[in-house]
C-alpha cells in the first residue's frame, strides 16, 4: 500500500507525525511498499506530484541530516529504517532546469505492533497445534504495541486503538486502551478476514499500523483406536477410507475427536455401521465394535458430527474394518 505525503500538509501518518518543508508546488515524497515501515525494514522513498522536469533536475536526498544521494533525476532513494523509537528524517531538494528550487520533507518515529489471534474453537487435549477458525466461530485478536517516546515505552493502556474488520471501522471496539478485538467469523469456509489496527499516542505524534489476515476452514473429525490404558493411538487416524484390522472374537473401541468446532458447542455424533445407525453407549463419540467368533470380511463405518448450536459446523469421516 502506498500513501502520498504532501509537503504542504500538516497531518499525521502511520507511525509518525510528518513535518513538511516549504516548496513552491505540490512536490511529494511517498514510501513503498508501505507507508508504515517498522524497525529495520527496507523502504523506498519516491518523488511524486512534481510539475517540473524532474529528469533534468539536480536532486539531493538527505537522511537524518546527512546527504545520502545526489545527482540528476534521482527520483528514488532506498533505505532501511532504524530501531524502534528512532526518528527518521528525509528531505529532498530539487533544482530544476530553470534554476528554481523545490523542497519536500517528512519525518516519522519508528514503531511497531504485534497482533496475535486466538480462535474460540476446540481441539483434543493432546493436540499440539493451533486451534483454527471455522464458520461462525469467535476470534479474539490481541495487540502488543511498541511505541516509544522520550526513551520510554508508552503503556498499552495509554494508547488509542482503531480497529477495522474487512474495511469496516469498528467504532464500538475502538478507543483508549482497547487493545483486544473480538469478532465472529463468516458463514463459510475459505473466507479470509482482514484485521487492521492503527495505534497512536494521545497526542497523535506517534502512530503504528498492522494488518493480519485470518482464514476460515471447515471443522473436521478424526477417528482413532482407543487403548483402555494409554488412550487414543494418535499416531494413526482412521479416515478417507482407511482400513482397520480385527480378528474374529476381538473387540475394539474407536473414538471420534472433533477439531475446530466452536467452544460453545452441543455436539451430536451419528455413527453408522454398514449403512445402518449403530447402537451407542457412553460417551457418544465412541463406538465399540465386537467381532463375533465366526465373523469375517469388511464392514464400513462412518461418523457424522454436528454442532447443534451452530448448523454451519459439521464434519464426517468414514473408514472400514476388515475382520480376519
Amino acid at each position: 500500500m502506498v500513501v502520498i505525503l504532501a509537503a504542504s500538509w500538516a497531518a499525521d501518518s502511520a507511525f509518525a507525525q510528518f513535518d513538511f518543508g516549504v516548496n513552491s508546488d505540490s512536490f511529494f515524497i511517498e514510501l513503498s511498499p508501505t507507508d508504515v515501515p517498522g524497525p529495520n525494514q527496507s523502504v523506498v522513498a519516491r518523488l511524486s506530484g512534481f510539475s517540473f522536469d524532474i529528469d533534468r533536475s539536480q536532486i539531493t536526498w538527505t537522511r537524518n541530516g546527512s546527504v545520502r544521494a545526489k545527482g540528476a533525476g534521482i527520483k528514488t532513494f532506498p533505505f532501511t529504517t532504524g530501531v524502534i523509537g528512532s526518528r527518521e528524517r528525509l528531505s529532498v531538494v530539487a533544482l530544476d532546469a530553470d534554476g528554481i528550487r523545490h523542497e519536500a520533507e517528512l519525518s516519522f518515529t519508528v514503531a511497531e505492533i504485534d497482533l496475535l489471534w486466538q480462535a474460540e474453537t476446540s481441539v483434543p487435549y493432546w493436540y499440539k497445534g493451533k486451534a483454527l477458525v471455522s464458520a461462525k466461530s469467535g476470534v479474539v485478536v490481541s495487540a502488543f504495541p511498541n511505541l516509544i517516546s522520550g526513551g520510554r515505552k508508552i503503556s498499552a493502556s495509554n494508547l488509542i486503538y482503531r480497529w477495522t474488520l474487512d474495511d469496516d471501522f469498528k467504532q464500538a471496539q475502538s478507543g483508549s486502551g482497547k487493545n483486544t478485538f473480538r469478532f465472529t467469523a463468516g458463514f463459510s469456509s475459505g473466507l479470509t478476514h482482514a484485521i487492521n489496527l492503527e495505534v497512536s499516542d494521545v497526542s497523535g505524534n506517534i502512530t503504528a499500523k498492522k494488518t493480519i489476515n485470518i482464514n476460515t476452514i471447515n471443522p473436521s473429525v478424526s477417528v482413532y483406536e482407543e487403548d483402555a490404558l494409554s488412550g487414543p493411538k494418535i499416531a494413526f487416524a482412521f479416515g478417507n477410507n482407511a482400513e482397520a484390522t480385527m480378528f474374529a472374537g476381538d473387540k475394539k473401541t474407536f473414538v471420534a475427536y472433533p477439531f475446530f468446532f466452536s467452544l460453545a458447542q452441543n455436539l451430536e455424533y451419528l455413527w453408522n455401521l454398514n449403512g445402518q445407525p449403530a447402537e451407542l453407549g457412553e460417551p457418544k463419540n465412541a463406538l465399540l465394535i465386537e467381532a463375533a467368533a465366526d465373523a469375517g470380511g469388511r464392514s464400513s463405518v462412518s461418523v457424522l458430527v454436528k454442532n447443534i448450536a451452530n448448523i454451519l459446523q459439521e464434519a464426517s469421516q468414514n473408514f472400514s474394518i476388515n475382520v480376519l
